[in-house]
């Protein structure tokens, strides 16, 4: 995903389709290296958990969030993102199974049989 899509996105989703990213902030986005879902998915939580949002402290936010492996993959963001009860279910049920410390066939076979659920859903 492109830097300037994410500074569109951010300040549009703030009510502010006309700002720009700095350039300080333009690097820290680049260095995130996350989907655009991924993206939407952190900001919405970003913005569920403080009352006054700054880009910095969104990037500082994504970082940790990051540095904990609590972005959940692509598919799964895109399905907490559509509204779909439905997916939201499938998705909760993947991102929960993925954290499994010690998968056996039976799980790998359903994450696997939950994936392709939601990959076929946004195909």
């Amino acid at each position: 995903m492109a830097v300037s899509d994410m500074g569109k996105i951010w300040y549009a989703k703030l009510g502010k389709p006309n700002r720009k990213l700095t350039f300080q902030h333009s690097e820290a986005l680049e260095r995130l290296q996350i989907t655009e879902a991924q993206f939407r998915w952190s900001m919405n939580f970003y913005l569920t958990e403080t009352a006054y949002p700054h880009l910095g402290s969104f990037i500082e936010f994504v970082e940790e969030l990051l540095k904990r492996g609590e972005i959940p993959e692509s598919l799964i963001c895109m399905a907490f993102l559509s509204d779909n009860s439905t997916l939201i279910q499938i998705a909760e049920d993947l991102n929960t199974l993925s954290g499994a410390w010690y998968p056996d066939e039976q799980t790998k076979q359903t994450l696997d049989e939950l994936r392709a659920s939601l990959q076929e859903a946004f195909n």
